[in-house]
Parts: C-alpha cells; structure tokens; sequence
C-alpha cells in the first residue's frame, strides 16, 4: 500500500477597518491614483512521499525485519541471516530461488525477497565416515550395518574424490543415508565407481545393490558405471543403482552415468534435481515397483560407440498387474535430450518400451517436460512414435495405464490429438505435484483413482528431515471434497472366530488362511453399493456374487506361493445388497476380505463384445492348447466362462479354458459373458 503524507498550507488574510469622524477635513488635492487590484495567491502543496514495504523471507533462517523504501529508491542489503548447517547465497525475488536480487534495483511496489541457502559442507578428517566412525571402504562401512530388526538411519558420508568400489550392497531393514561433502551439481566431484561383482546376473552385476526392508537416500553423489561394451561382457546391463526394497529409494542432487539399465527401482522412488543418462532402457522399474518420479531431473540420451545398434529407449515401465496401480515411472518439469554425440551420428531416441509381452502394466508419464531430439516419424517397429513397440496389457486406456504425456510435454514436441495425452484437467488433479504422484493410486477395481493409504509415504517430512532445498508443492494425496471411508477387514489368520460367515470354510489348521473345497462358501455383509477386496494364495478359484446380482464373478487364487497374496476386487452396484458370497469351485485358500462402502457407485457397464484368441483350428489329440477370451473394455464384469460342444471330443476347463482333446472329431468352445 502507498503510503502518502500530504502538507497542506493555509492563507490567512487580516482586514484592517478605519473609524472617521463627522468633521470634514481640509482637503489638498493629489493626483488620482489608479486602483490596484490584488491578484489571490494559491500555495504549492508539498509532493507526496510514496513508500513500500520490503520483506525478508529467510527461509527458516534467522529473522530480518521488513523495511520501508522511498519509491524509485533503492532498499539496502541486511545483515545476512544465518541457519545451522548452511551456508547464505543470497537474496532471490522469486520464491522457487531462480532470479537472484541485486540491491541496485529501484523499488516500485511492496517486495518480497527469499533467502536461499546451501547445504554448509561437512568438514571430517577422514574420507569415509559413518555416524563419526572411520573407514576405509564404502564396502566396510555397509558390512558393519545390521541387518535384521534395525530400522535406525545410518549416514555415511564421503569428502571429495573418487572410490572405486565393486559390488556395493546392503539387503536388511535400516535405513542408509550416503552423503557426498559437497555442493558441487549433481554431486560431480565425489564419485563412486565401479560395477556389481557378478555381471551375469540381476543383483549382482549392480554397482550399488539394496534389499530388505530399508531405505537408501543418495545425497551429493555420483555413481559411474565402468563397464564397456567394448569388453564383450555376456551381459551388458549394468545398473549403478538397483533397489530391491520393500523400503523407499531418494536421490537428490545425484548423478547417474552408464549405458543400460542405469537406474532399477522397486517400491516407490522419488529422484529431485539429478542427472541420469544411458541408451538402452536406462530407467527402468522392477515388477514390484509402484512409482518413481524424477521431479526436476535432467535426461540424457548417450551414444555408445561399441553398441551394435544404435537406438535408445530412456524408460522400461515393467510393473506387476495389481488393482492397486501407481503412477509408474513419471518425468516432472524435468528435461530431456540426446548427447552431443547422439545426435551427429543420427541416434535414434525412443521415450519408452516395452522389452516384455505379458503380464505387466506399461506406466510412464512425461509431466511439465522439454523434450527434444525423440523419435517422432512412425515406423513397422514404432508405429506409435515416440513409442518404441507396443504396450501390453491394454484393457485400460493409455491415460490410465499406459504411455502418457501431458499437453505441455506434448507441446514441447508439436503433438496434439494423441490418445496418449493427458486431459489438463486430470493433469491437474493427478499429476499437479510429488505429493499426489506418489501417494495416489488407480483402483481398476474401483475405476477410479484414490489415496494410497495402505503405503502412504509423508515425503514432505522426508524433505524437512534432510533439509532438502526443492520447489514449493501444494498437491495432495486427499483431493478436496474426497471422502475415505471407513472400511470392514476380515483377517482369517485364526486370531477372530469368523465360524458364522463361514460354511465348508476353515482355518487350515494353524496357518494365516482360511481353506475351503469346492462348493465351501464365506458370506459377507455389506449394506448397498460397496467395494469387496479378497485376496488369498497358493491355489483357487471362486464365484463371488452379491445376493442380488443376476451374474457372478470369477476370482483366481493360484499363484503357487503362500508368500504373495494375490487380490481380487469385486464391486457391488445395488443400493439394496445385504450380501457377497464367495463359492469355492476348487479348493481355494482366503487370507483376508475387505469391504467397503461407498454410496457415489454408479451403474454396471454391460459386456457387448467377446473375443477370443483363437479362431478355427486343427489340433492334434494330446497336444494342450488353452483358449483365453476378453471383453470390452469398458465392461464392468469380465469374467467368461467356457463350454465344450462335445465333451466326448474335447473337454474345455469351464475357469481357465484349458481344453483336453479325447478323439478326433469337430467340436466348438463358447465363451459366455458371466454378467
């Protein structure tokens, strides 16, 4: 707000009246003089003082009082504020601290100025120390970390140079902090490099190699991968990092250098203002993986004089099929290009692919991202440029579970009306921020996206924690107006008599499982519209029908493991259901149900197409051949179940579609929608 002071003078004129007698005085004459008339003198009033208010914004440093400024006058540089364990950089007009304040700069308008600060490098004696203990290798100081039952953070924390290690790994439950003791970009002058001790095989062909249950946070580092295809190496992956954890992966401020398979990450990652490059799928997500974002990262496409050939593809979106889907890989206000010499021998760059044919979700995003010096022309190999391939598992759409770009990313690569972009408006709600990509899910269940609850990761605590300089983020894993319900668990573990649901089904003996043969039924209550989750293990099939449905829905159970539940999500679409019933049709194992109400549930979508992947054949008695079948997409329901035309020919498992043909003969299978 201006602030005025206006001075406002007053002219006061004083009349002066004479008194006269009644006697008439001698009068001599005068020469008459002309009449003078007075002209009003109006006061110039004093210029008003226009002043702003400048305000310090330390940034959690030491206070500085806010100024007054004359306008078109210049504010003075304060003290600089202080901040345990950092160094002050200066005074920034901006609050994401990218246009730096120069105090010759006239003040036209209230100011704030932001106070940006860099980590203080820690001065230590020794290279290598681990919470102020000395050691000789990195090696050294990951063997001395416990492995089982120790959640506590271990930082270790490395000066300036280069270690050359190999086959650096940890597979426990702590959480390791590496901190290189610099502020260099991307952690350039503390270098780790090396490769994995057995190159033949994942998990051990990785430079720095992490299991368990743990965390792993890289700060200021950078990992160099020192293998070359020139070596003819049976296997030329060689990934610098590679997580295996059921934990949580941070990289800030890093750098990662090889060719393929740079980075691997599983569970969920976050990677803030680092530097990756490589040519062969070089960012890549195991099945386990929910999401990794590379939020202000740059990307980098190399060319690999010793390759065979010379096409890159920067990610390999490899995530297991679940109903619980996360973002996969996710590029945000990031950067990507090709090398120098990528582009004069004319590389071909892909920004993914797909080197797998089943049984996995493709998901990238590119969010917020300049992208250049990408494929963009189709080809019989690319026909969906810059694609390389095709997706797998496609009964979603692309925007959903697939190869995405937000229009801004597109922009930056002149594309427009690809299926593959991103509505603004749904990039806005999902995509909009670190907090919403990485703690929230798609439900295909559901049909819809939702927080991620049962693995939600307070990064923001994280960044606070490390004291981590990153742009603001105001995105959520709760959207306004949306509700978490409350939800009904059913663990059959043997801890709660679940007898009066049950009726063939069992506790199998002392194990977390309940068991039932076929026709042994579980019936759950539910009150209208709900969300049913059932998982089991190891083996089995099952019905599951709410008490008003006309149709039924099939659950498959069988893994072969007890150690991975597999999860089936049923939903209800009648406001009127008091009931699911789950029917055993071969002998099945249930570990828990999961019930959850939620009125917004709209109507069913009907099944109007089937396919199947085979059409008229000659097959030879005794050879196996399964039939699978699908749906339309948008179907609610699709479940389908088979039937042989004669079973004295050729029976058809009526589940899985595996047909056991008897003689030679003609006979059809039909597929029927089970809506």
């Amino acid at each position: 707000m201006k602030k005025k002071k206006i001075l406002v003078s007053l002219l006061c004129i004083g009349a002066v009246l004479g008194v006269a007698s009644c006697k008439t005085p001698e009068v001599t004459p005068t020469p008459e003089t002309p009449p003078v008339t007075e002209t009003p003198v109006t006061p110039t009033p004093t210029p008003a003082v226009v002043k702003y208010t400048v305000t310090f914004n330390s940034n959690g440093g030491s206070a500085i009082n806010s100024v007054e400024v004359e306008e078109n006058k210049k504010v003075t540089a304060p003290t600089a504020p202080t901040k345990e364990g950092y160094n002050f950089v200066g005074w920034f007009s901006d609050e994401a601290l990218t246009k730096e304040w120069s105090f010759d700069t006239a003040i036209t308008a209230n100011t704030t100025l932001y106070a940006k600060w860099e980590k203080a490098v820690v001065e230590q004696a020794n290279a290598i120390e681990m919470n102020g203990v000395a050691y000789e290798t990195i090696t050294a100081a990951l063997a001395a970390i416990p492995t089982s039952g120790d959640t506590n953070t271990y930082t270790i924390r490395l000066n300036k140079g280069t270690y050359k290690e190999n086959g650096l790994s940890y597979n426990g439950t702590a959480t390791i902090h590496i901190i290189g003791n610099t502020n260099a970009k991307y952690g350039a002058d503390v270098i780790i490099e090396g490769r994995g001790n057995n190159m033949g095989s994942m998990r051990g062909r990785e430079l720095l190699e992490i299991q368990g249950t743990g965390n792993i946070i890289l700060e200021n580092i950078s990992l160099v991968s020192d293998v070359s295809r020139a070596e003819g190496l049976a296997a030329s992956q060689a990934e610098v990092l590679g997580t295996d954890t059921k934990g949580n992966t941070v990289a800030y401020n890093c750098s990662f250098y090889s060719h393929q398979d740079t980075i691997r990450t599983a569970g969920k990652a976050w990677f803030y203002g680092c530097y990756v490059e490589g040519d062969t799928d070089f960012i890549w997500m195991e099945a386990s993986g929910s999401v990794a974002l590379y939020e202000n990262c740059e990307i980098v496409s190399v060319y690999d004089e010793h390759a065979t050939t010379h096409a890159s593809y920067i990610a390999a979106p490899r995530m297991g099929v679940s109903s619980k889907v996360g973002k996969g890989l996710v590029f945000l206000n990031s950067v990507v290009r090709e090398s120098a010499a990528a582009k004069e021998n004319g590389q071909l760059t892909y920004l993914a692919r797909s080197p797998w044919t089943s049984g996995y979700y493709n998901q990238v995003a590119y969010i917020n991202t300049q992208i250049s010096d990408v494929e963009l022309e189709a080809t019989s190999k690319a026909p969906n440029a810059p694609w390389y391939g095709n997706m797998i598992a496609t009964e979603y759409p692309e925007t959903v579970i697939g190869w995405k770009l937000d229009s801004k990313s597109a922009a930056s690569l002149n594309l427009t009306g690809k299926d593959y972009i991103l509505s603004d408006a749904v990039t806005g709600v999902e995509y909009n921020g670190r907090e919403t990509i990485l703690n929230r899910i798609y439900n295909t269940g559901r049909l819809k996206y939702e927080k991620d609850s049962a693995n939600y990761w307070d990064i923001a605590s994280l960044i606070a924690e490390c004291g981590f300089e990153v742009s603001a983020d105001s995105s959520s894993a709760t959207l306004e107006g949306e509700v978490v319900a409350e939800s009904t668990v059913y663990v059959f573990d043997g801890n709660t008599d679940y007898s009066s649901i049950c009726n063939g089904f069992a506790q199998d003996q002392s194990k977390p499982h309940y068991a039932g043969k076929n026709g042994s039924t579980i019936t759950i209550p539910v009150n209208g519209k709900s969300y049913v989750e059932i998982y089991g293990y190891y083996a089995g099939t099952a019905e599951v029908k709410a008490d008003t449905d006309n149709g039924y829905a099939l659950a498959f159970f069988n893994n072969g493991s007890t150690s991975t539940e597999i999860e089936y999500d049923h939903i209800v679409y009648d406001a009127n259901a008091k009931s699911v019933v789950i029917t055993a049709k071969a002998t099945t194992y249930i570990t828990k149900i999961v019930v959850t109400p939620d009125p917004t549930i709209g109507a069913a979508s009907p099944v109007t197409e089937i396919e199947i992947n085979r059409s008229s054949a000659v097959e030879t008695v005794g050879v196996a051949v399964t039939l699978s079948a699908s749906v339309n997409k948008d179907a609610s329901n699709k479940s389908v179940i088979w039937s042989s035309s004669d079973e004295s020919v050729a029976s058809i498992d009526p589940y899985n579609g595996r047909i056991t043909f008897k003689k030679a003969g003609t006979v059809t299978f039909t597929a029927t929608a089970c809506d």
